[in-house]
């Protein structure tokens, strides 16, 4: 194993039970893209959602071909789908 794939564990053990239901819906909702990957975006929305401008905003799951907070693009495995597109809550996460 890897150090990254080894930190990404470490970092898996602290989601909140609300962070691992998101992940669960996500991936329920998206058949066609990694979990992996979900975890992926989860893990690295959670550091600017408090401050996102979609706070207020329900969760939307587009496959637009891109994923953004308007901050970031996160590449995914998916080829057919390379890029998700998230609006999301900060009330997940909290």
């Amino acid at each position: 194993m890897n150090k990254n794939h080894d930190l990404l564990n470490i970092e898996k053990k602290l989601y909140s039970e609300d962070e691992k239901a998101l992940i669960t819906k996500l991936s329920n909702q998206m058949k066609n893209f990694h979990r992996a990957d979900i975890e992926f975006l989860v893990l690295h929305l959670k550091k600017f959602l408090l401050t996102s401008l979609y706070q207020n905003k329900k969760i939307e799951v587009r496959k637009f071909g891109v994923f953004s907070t308007r901050v970031r693009k996160f590449p995914l495995k998916n080829e057919k789908y390379r890029f998700l597109h998230f609006k999301m809550s900060s009330k997940i996460f909290t």
